[in-house]
């Protein structure tokens, strides 16, 4: 998934692409920012911020320290909750009546 930032949206990027990446969707397609389209915005990083922080007393010493925790939690967070936020995504879409949902769905369908 791409996001608007302008080197993914610069011609040479959107014109390799096509060409080397399954299903590309160019950013003319792209919808707008909205982490309701997104699984991992939808509630993924919500879930893993709770890990990170449950039952956290301290702050983290350096920023090392952040991010080895954030790796170890990343790994407690299972496919099943993972599939259960495409799908409350792919139901909030529907409900909205938007069609174009297909032609996302399989970008963030990573984990069957």
């Amino acid at each position: 998934m791409q996001d608007s930032a302008p080197s993914h949206r610069a011609k040479a990027t959107q014109n390799f692409l096509p060409c080397n990446t399954p299903d590309f969707i160019s950013s003319q397609e792209w919808t707008p920012h909205s982490p309701d389209l997104n699984p991992l915005d939808y509630s993924v990083w919500d879930i893993l911020q709770k890990l990170v922080y449950e039952e956290r007393r301290e702050p983290f010493a350096n920023l090392k320290d952040l991010q080895n925790v954030i790796r170890d939690k990343w790994h407690d967070i299972d496919d099943q909750t993972v599939k259960n936020s495409y799908i409350a995504v792919e139901q909030a879409f529907s409900s909205c009546g938007k069609a174009e949902w297909r032609t996302y769905s399989a970008h963030f369908l990573l984990i069957s």
